[in-house]
């Protein structure tokens, strides 16, 4: 894979230095935040450090295609900034409240977030679709789980475009459990 992930009207390309005063003024946004379930006070310290461990961690990225996690900033091009993704592997036999990945299945979660001025365009549906599309063809995961919160149609109706469906599964308070695995026709 060569980055950035390219669709229609936008590029996804691993999150750089230089994003991380638009991720701090993301991440501290209210309205982005409200359903996300992590919900803080970010400071330019605790972004500095959230990218020192990321980078840490993953020394050799990009060049080492998919080291279990990837954080994406979602660009309208050439250059603005318009959200971001994530993508982490999930420990074995991970389990939530009615749902468990099965034994020797490989899974991971994601998720997209917008900036408000991008919001209701597309935009989203297009970088998840992105998104599930690297996982089938870039990644050796069995499954894909995004964790929308149920009071947000809009996220669910995103995650349904991009081929996720729901499960019983409810990942944490409110956050149910959509999956979307590598072969469609898995029926897991």
């Amino acid at each position: 894979m060569t980055w950035p992930i390219r669709t229609d009207r936008l590029l996804l390309r691993p999150v750089e230095e230089g994003d991380l005063d638009f991720l701090l003024g993301l991440w501290n946004d209210p309205e982005t935040m409200r359903y996300a379930g992590g919900e803080r006070n970010w400071t330019r310290g605790d972004i500095l450090e959230w990218f020192g461990s990321y980078t840490r961690r993953h020394p050799s990225f990009p060049d080492d295609l998919f080291p279990e996690e990837i954080h994406l900033v979602i660009l309208l091009p050439p250059d603005t900034r318009a959200g971001e993704s994530g993508l982490g592997e999930l420990p074995q036999n991970w389990r939530c409240e009615g749902f468990a990945v099965p034994a020797g299945v490989r899974a991971g979660m994601c998720d997209v977030k917008l900036a408000g001025p991008f919001r209701g365009k597309g935009y989203a549906t297009e970088a998840m679709r992105a998104v599930a599309r690297f996982f089938r063809q870039e990644t050796d995961l069995d499954i894909l789980i995004v964790p929308p919160h149920e009071d947000n149609p809009a996220a669910i109706r995103v995650y349904e475009k991009a081929g996720f469906r729901m499960t019983r599964g409810r990942a944490w308070g409110h956050h149910l459990v959509m999956v979307a695995e590598k072969d469609a026709g898995a029926g897991l």
